[in-house]
């Protein structure tokens, strides 16, 4: 570790906390289908800024499976009985999922670069850490404000528990993923998680598929496979 990686990787961390936020607002206070559309839309912004920033390159068959990749999950994200009902709602609230939307495209990229300086489990080790510190204050303050929330173990803990160990568990394969690989390759993979959340929400809980969604889940999956395979 260095000063210098070391300060990249705290910056991150708080833009990366910001970033989670600014999207948990977003799905508060605007539509959650676009919310989740726009914000999820970040892993095209660190396919740009890792073409332009580190000079990667694609190829003509890469290129192709992304495009794929992204139309699918838009397809999966947005149901059009929605757009067709005119459900879909824009207002100044969904200037929290823009702003989610640039910081996990910038974190994405720029954490290639302390990876690439101490490794991927140390670089993990302190986002892990950084994120822990940043939600434990703004539980803290949330706790010790006027008007606190009421969590009960069974519907608040547990969850936040459980999200906490997979998302510590998706930090340090994302981290290692980045140290053997491109970032324009790793994070369409690793942010195509729309289409898991529609597809497990069908499974789990029985949400109904719209054919558009159904569609869009299987051309996710597929492009997935397609990028991983053409990337090996």
């Amino acid at each position: 570790m260095t000063v210098s990686s070391l300060l990249w990787t705290l910056g991150l961390t708080v833009l990366l906390s910001i970033s989670f936020f600014a999207f948990n607002a977003s799905l508060e206070k605007a539509n959650a289908v676009l919310a989740g559309t726009i914000a999820g839309s970040f892993p095209a912004l660190v396919v740009i800024f890792s073409l332009l920033w580190f000079g990667e390159t694609l190829q003509a068959s890469q290129v192709v499976a992304l495009f794929v990749v992204f139309s699918g999950m838009m397809l999966a994200s947005i149901p059009f009985s929605a757009i067709r009902g005119h459900k879909l709602r824009f207002d100044r609230n969904l200037w929290y999922a823009v702003i989610a939307f640039f910081g996990w495209g910038i974190y994405f990229t720029a954490i290639r670069i302390p990876i690439e300086a101490q490794g991927w489990f140390l670089t993990g080790a302190l986002v892990s850490f950084g994120g822990f510190v940043s939600i434990a204050g703004v539980f803290l303050l949330m706790r010790w404000s006027p008007g606190k929330p009421s969590l009960s173990w069974r519907i608040g803990y547990v969850p936040a528990f459980l999200g906490t160990v997979l998302t510590t568990v998706g930090t340090y394969a994302f981290s290692y993923a980045i140290e053997t690989g491109k970032s324009s390759i790793v994070a369409p993979i690793a942010g195509s998680y729309p289409a898991l959340y529609a597809l497990l929400a069908y499974v789990i809980y029985r949400d109904r598929l719209e054919r558009s969604q159904e569609i869009g889940v299987a051309a996710t999956l597929i492009g997935v496979i397609a990028l991983s395979i053409l990337s090996a």
